[in-house]
């Protein structure tokens, strides 16, 4: 019995001894109040970084290394100039970040003679003008210049590209820009370009004293083109044309420096109808 007690109380004495020095351990590893109070103070600072005052993540949507050199060329004056920045990231989420800071993700294709691609982002005012100036269809037939611009101080210059504007995309319910691709186009540069079509003088055309009207039925026309003979519109005079009077691919003008690309050579563009529309697909 005494052995057994003996026992036991040095197992309890063990015990609290290991108590007392696991609590010794646990008080030395609290950090002060002094401590706590400097680590949420780093928190704060890195949250504040990262964070805009409203709570939600503060990306950073532009930088200034190239990921593409810009060739060397020459851009004449007189051209529309679209401000852009370099951007910092690439991925669909990165660029819904651009379009909540309302700024336009935009590509240029065929950079130098790898074809290399530079990722940029304009305003979206500056988008918008494009579309407006020139239309959606319309601007494919234009050159612009692309100022790439330092996002700290946007009085500095990177670089600027002549360009193409090769597609609009838009959203399909609010109509709104949602991207932008453009096709570096030097002035030696050979390029296919949609041309629109124009008709003048309708009001005036022989039909329209019978009763007739002139319908368009190919707005865009398929051309090829050195980078300094793109021209904005081909035009088609309506004056002469009579009642069931056809204009075909192969009646178009082919401007200086310009040759007809487009697959069929027989296709309608515009008519001298007294048809409806429908009459006319029928057919």
């Amino acid at each position: 019995m005494l052995v057994m007690r003996s026992a036991v109380q040095a197992s309890c004495i063990y015990r609290w001894i290991s108590s007392v020095t696991f609590i010794d351990k646990f008080k030395k590893s609290i950090p002060s109040a002094s401590e706590v109070k400097e680590q949420l103070s780093i928190i704060e600072q890195q949250l504040k970084s990262a964070s805009n005052i409203d709570g939600s993540r503060r990306v950073q949507l532009s930088t200034n290394d190239f990921w593409t050199p810009i060739p060397k060329h020459e851009v004449e004056h007189g051209l529309m100039s679209l401000n852009a920045h370099l951007r910092a990231d690439s991925g669909g989420n990165f660029c819904k970040w651009l379009r909540k800071a309302d700024r336009v993700p935009a590509k240029v294709f065929s950079l130098g003679p790898e074809n290399k691609s530079l990722l940029v982002h304009l305003p979206t005012k500056d988008a918008d003008r494009l579309v407006r100036e020139y239309g959606r269809n319309g601007c494919t037939a234009r050159i612009v210049q692309l100022r790439v611009l330092n996002f700290m101080d946007e009085e500095k210059e990177l670089g600027i590209i002549r360009v193409k504007p090769q597609r609009v995309l838009c959203n399909a319910a609010s109509l709104k820009i949602e991207n932008l691709e453009f096709l570096y186009c030097p002035k030696n540069r050979a390029v296919q370009v949609k041309v629109p079509i124009r008709i003048i003088n309708e009001d005036a055309s022989l039909g329209l004293k019978k009763g007739a009207w002139v319908q368009t039925l190919k707005r865009q026309v398929l051309y090829e083109c050195q980078g300094t003979s793109i021209p904005p519109w081909v035009e088609i005079d309506a004056k002469s044309m009579d009642v069931d009077h056809v204009v075909r691919v192969r009646d178009l003008p082919i401007p200086e420096g310009t040759r007809l690309m487009d697959q069929d050579f027989d296709a309608l563009v515009a008519k001298c109808t007294t048809e409806g529309g429908d009459e006319i697909k029928k057919r």
